[in-house]
């Protein structure tokens, strides 16, 4: 999933050692389908007010201006977008300033593999968070509608077919609830030829519930489901 959506994204990359910046930048190429470059703080303000990238990375140290102030700057405009940090040393003030910037990471060159992909993994998220439609079903449950993807807690909670299909007709019902016959025409939609029952809906409802935060997702006695918001606000 990460790799799918960071294709259709544009990062902007700061780094003002040249070899540096070709190295890294051919290695976002890989993951992200536009890289932008700059080689300071000021150079990457203006590309950034200009193309609007979808994420940024930048080392500390550079003329003009360093990292944290440029990401200081960013903050100001946008406080979603995001930031990952890298430089070759361990300055604790920086580390002080670079967690109230609310960074994704702070990476140390050379930079570790893992690390990276952890990195890229989350901006993948952050990124799916910003654009999309979200309906919260819990404090920490979140449906995606556009790429309905279900998440907990920054973890994508794995759904067959016919639970991400139920979800949905269930979110788009949200309150009202859905019969079972409504639930029979949206799960079986292609399966023309396969006999339906109230038992099979109530299998995959049942198998739907136990991935969803308690008590969500109710029955409408004889006669359907409907699903409600469990955030701590509305209990």
């Amino acid at each position: 999933m990460t790799k799918d959506m960071l294709q259709k994204c544009t990062v902007l990359y700061v780094e003002d050692d040249s070899s540096v910046r070709a190295s890294v930048s051919e290695l976002l190429g890989r993951y992200f389908g536009t890289v932008l470059e700059a080689s300071d703080g000021e150079e990457a303000l203006r590309l950034f007010y200009h193309y609007k990238p979808d994420a940024l990375f930048t080392d500390i140290d550079m003329p003009n201006m360093d990292g944290l102030s440029l990401a200081e700057e960013i903050r100001k405009e946008n406080e979603m977008i995001p930031i990952v940090i890298l430089t070759a040393y361990t300055d604790t003030p920086k580390l002080i300033k670079a967690a109230e910037l609310l960074l994704i990471k702070y990476l140390l060159k050379p930079v570790d593999p893992t690390l990276f992909r952890e990195s890229l993994s989350k901006i993948a998220k952050r990124i799916m968070q910003n654009r999309e439609i979200s309906t919260h079903l819990s404090d920490n449950f979140i449906w995606y509608r556009d790429s309905l993807v279900l998440m907990c807690d920054s973890r994508v909670i794995p759904l067959t077919d016919k639970e991400r299909r139920l979800l949905e007709l269930l979110v788009d019902h949200m309150g009202s609830g859905v019969s079972y016959a409504e639930i029979m025409a949206v799960l079986w939609s292609d399966d023309y030829f396969t006999e339906t029952s109230i038992d099979a809906v109530k299998f995959h409802v049942s198998s739907l519930r136990r991935k969803l935060p308690k008590g969500v997702l109710k029955n409408i006695y004889a006669k359907g489901y409907r699903l409600s918001s469990n955030l701590s606000s509305n209990r």
